[in-house]
C-alpha cells in the first residue's frame, strides 16, 4: 500500500478590471454558478503555472501571476478592454 502524502492544490484567480470581475460559468448539482477560473496543480507545475493555465483552458484570456508579497500572487490578464 501506498502511504506517501498526495495533496490535491487548488489554484484560482481573481481577475479584475475597472470594477468588473472576469468569472467562469459552470454547471453544478445546485445549478448554474458563477465561480473564479480554478483548478488543481498537475504534477511538477508551480501553483503560477497553475493558475495560469488554468485561467487559460477555462477562458481563453492568458493570466500571468506575479508575486506581490510572501503570500500573495497579482497579475495581468490580456482582457480586450469591454465595449460600451
Amino acid at each position: 500500500m501506498d502511504t506517501r502524502w498526495k495533496p490535491s492544490v487548488t489554484v484560482a484567480a481573481i481577475i479584475e478590471r475597472d470594477g468588473r470581475f472576469l468569472l467562469v460559468e459552470e454547471e453544478t448539482a445546485e445549478g448554474l454558478m458563477l465561480n473564479n477560473p480554478a483548478g488543481h496543480l498537475e504534477p511538477g507545475e508551480s501553483p503560477a503555472q497553475g493558475c495560469a493555465r488554468e485561467t487559460l483552458e477555462e477562458t481563453g484570456h492568458r493570466f500571468l501571476p506575479r508575486p506581490c508579497s510572501a503570500s500573495t500572487w497579482c497579475g495581468h490578464c490580456a482582457i480586450p478592454p469591454a465595449t460600451t
